[in-house]
């Protein structure tokens, strides 16, 4: 639970328009593609299979298609890629150090979810080899992240 917390406070402080004015058009540079990768995300692994804590459902499937062909936390991502817009929108410091703290949550609820998935699905640990982090394969990724 403390994970989902963190994340819920990251996107309050990330969202927070500190500086009192509404964002600049450059916001939707990232709002855009976040919304879009979220509402593909849902179509591919709908409510039901997936939880917001970062433990597996128990009767959940593992979904390997739409963004998850590509990035194994699209969901994820896409907040990051709102934290994104946020931060062009609003060009502010303060932005920019919530984005990075809802990174760092976001980065450390999904070591704890992939320990899980690597515990539940067999085929996890192949899935995990193929696809990206939060980018897709081959987009900054590590040795680390597989």
């Amino acid at each position: 639970m403390p994970y989902v917390v963190a994340q819920f406070v990251g996107l309050l402080l990330v969202a927070w328009p500190w500086s009192g004015q509404w964002p600049t058009p450059l916001a939707l540079l990232g709002w855009l593609p976040s919304l879009g990768l979220a509402l593909w995300s849902l179509w591919c692994n709908p409510p039901g299979n997936f939880r917001i804590r970062p433990v597996p459902h128990p009767k959940g499937r593992l979904v390997c298609t739409g963004p998850y062909r590509y990035i194994r936390h699209p969901m994820y991502a896409s907040l990051l890629l709102f934290a994104l817009g946020c931060v062009l929108g609003y060009l502010s410091l303060a932005s920019i150090l919530a984005a990075v703290l809802l990174w760092v949550v976001l980065w450390a609820k999904a070591r704890r979810e992939e320990q899980q998935l690597l515990r539940q699905f067999s085929a996890y640990r192949d899935y995990r080899v193929r696809t990206g982090f939060f980018l897709p394969s081959g987009c900054g990724r590590s040795a680390r992240d597989r």
